[in-house]
């Protein structure tokens, strides 16, 4: 009985365990995928089975959070791996991708995601402005004195640079999730996605910083 990761439930795309094939020759709905090599997963993922991928995904998802983490410390690795398996899957659907070699392919994929990112992101951020327009709630939009703006700033530094972009693209640059997708390399629903996350990084942050200056 395959146990349950928790990461792996955070971290993987929504694939339902359903064959789908594309060509006429049926697909087993009692295959052992555990069983099959990563050739034979690839051929039955461009056979449209979801499950296949899946059993990539749970196969090498730990290689590529190592490699993430190994590639960059300016960028989440879950925010790197997941990029990564989504861009690696529409490449396999478009007729290309790997073929044999998946881990080496999913490794030189994170690499260059990675890469491309680090190009859209700026290398100064004004952090005086950035906090108090990111804030979406009462809490964190209570900010009236220096030490308030010091604890906020302090949480927008601890973020990873690819949420701090996110943060800093969308509420003080005012701009829509179309063209940060275009500066960070992502799609609108994955640019919606990842402020999301910024923006509950940063109250965790804040509170995190709030409770600790609170008196005891």
């Amino acid at each position: 009985m395959r146990r349950k990761n928790t990461m792996l439930s955070t971290l993987t795309p929504a694939l339902p365990c359903t064959s789908r094939p594309t060509t006429s020759r049926p697909v087993s709905s009692h295959i052992d995928y555990e069983t099959l090599s990563d050739v034979d997963l690839l051929a039955l993922t461009r056979a449209d089975d979801e499950c296949a991928y899946g059993e990539l995904w749970s196969r090498h998802v730990r290689v590529g959070l190592a490699v993430a983490r190994r590639v960059t410390h300016h960028f989440d690795a879950s925010d790197l791996v997941s990029e990564a398996f989504a861009r690696i899957l529409r490449a396999i659907r478009n007729g290309s991708g790997p073929r044999e070699e998946f881990r080496g392919y999913l490794t030189t994929t994170i690499r260059a995601i990675a890469a491309s990112w680090a190009k859209g992101i700026r290398t100064t951020v004004d952090l005086d402005s950035v906090p108090e327009q990111a804030m979406d709630d009462e809490r964190l939009n209570a900010v009236e004195d220096l030490d308030s703006r010091h604890r906020v700033a302090v949480a927008f530094r601890a973020l990873p640079e690819r949420w701090k972009a996110a943060l800093w693209y969308s509420t003080v640059e005012g701009r829509s999730n179309t063209e940060i997708g275009k500066i960070l390399d992502l799609k609108p629903t994955a640019v919606a996605m990842l402020t999301l996350r910024a923006r509950a990084g940063l109250r965790k942050e804040w509170d995190a910083l709030s409770s600790e200056a609170t008196p005891v």
